[in-house]
């Protein structure tokens, strides 16, 4: 058995038992490293179980395969993949995943307000009404002889 084919399989079945941990593999040539990368953040530094599941494999894989480096990482390593060999579960909930379902109408919104793809429909309508300021109440009276024209962005 090669060590990708160990790490397959010991890694499906590490996705198998974490479900909600996103799990990728590649291999820096830069280093003759096996990578795994393992998603949200928050299980890789506080899912105590997770931890008693891939250390033993990590030891594991260094004994079998005594030429070969491996190196656990999640997202905020100064390591990284530049290129995925395999993954599993990778619909699991990943910070990327959150913050972009928390934030996508507002982004939206966002780009639509300040790039907007139309011109605004101006909408003219009159009124017989002229707005006049009385000095002694400070409230607007209105005065219904004067026709009027306003325009008002929709």
């Amino acid at each position: 058995m090669t060590p990708v084919e160990f790490l397959k399989n010991e890694l499906n079945t590490l996705a198998t038992s974490f479900p909600n941990v996103h799990i990728k593999y590649g291999y820096n040539n830069v280093i003759d490293t096996h990578i795994v990368e393992l998603l949200p953040l928050i299980e890789y530094s506080s899912n105590q179980d997770l931890d008693k599941a891939w250390v033993p494999l990590s030891i594991n894989f260094m004994e079998k395969f005594k030429n070969e480096e491996i190196a656990f990482i999640s997202s905020d390593s100064s390591l990284s993949l530049k290129h995925v060999i395999f993954e599993f579960n990778p619909k699991a909930c990943t910070e990327e995943n959150v913050l972009t379902e928390l934030y996508q109408e507002l982004a939206k919104n966002e780009l639509e307000y300040s790039f907007p793809t139309q011109i605004p429909q101006l909408v003219v309508f009159d009124t017989f009404a002229s707005l006049k300021k009385s000095k002694k109440t400070d409230q607007v009276e209105i005065e219904e002889n004067e026709c009027t024209s306003y325009s008002i962005a929709a």
